[in-house]
């Protein structure tokens, strides 16, 4: 049983002949009364103190565990992002090395291209220069023929064809050429 302040200033005791002075036991139960009531009042404010202190842990646990939660999200997220930033890094490399094997491929191509053209060209250069020297040559044949001709002719000799009593007269004369034609002996460029 619990006694309380007001137990204490309430309480009656039986008179005996020896018994204590009722003036002593009044004042020292009034002393316990007080001091049990102050006890009782600072057990009070302490257990409201100690529910207060409670409350403030319990909600710092779960803050802390709020951040905890928090944090291991954020670790989360910072992983994930590397992971993502390694990932994409990667496939950009991947990507360059592709783009950069298809410059080089294009580019080695390019390469045979224009070598093939220039092997065109040195083949065309050189067939045109065989055809000129053919042409230069036939062309050299034809005045050295024009050469011996007139300098047959001078002589009187026989076999000039431009002589009035030689072959050429025998077969009869010969056509003027027309005005800026020659008398090319296989055509003006060397060919039939």
């Amino acid at each position: 049983m619990t006694v309380t302040k007001v137990d204490l200033q309430g309480a009656k005791f039986t008179k005996s002949l020896f018994g204590y002075r009722p003036a002593e036991v009044d004042s020292v139960l009034s002393e316990a009364a007080e001091a049990l009531g102050l006890t009782a009042e600072e057990n009070r404010r302490l257990t409201e103190k100690i529910r207060d202190m409670e409350k403030a842990a319990d909600s710092l646990e779960a803050r802390e565990s709020a951040l905890r939660q928090t944090l291991a999200a954020t670790q989360k997220i910072v992983e994930d992002l590397k992971e993502n930033a390694r990932e994409q890094a990667r496939l950009i490399v991947e990507d360059a090395k592709v783009k950069a094997a298809q410059v080089i491929r294009e580019a080695h191509e390019s390469v045979a291209g224009v070598q093939r053209d220039v092997m065109d060209l040195k083949h065309r250069r050189i067939e045109f220069e065989m055809s000129l020297r053919a042409l230069l040559e036939s062309h050299l044949r034809y005045l050295d023929a024009g050469e011996q001709d007139r300098g047959l002719a001078e002589l009187g000799h026989p076999l000039s064809l431009g002589a009035g009593d030689g072959p050429a007269e025998a077969d009869g004369p010969r056509e003027a050429a027309e005005p800026g034609e020659a008398d090319w002996p296989d055509g003006p460029d060397g060919r039939d």
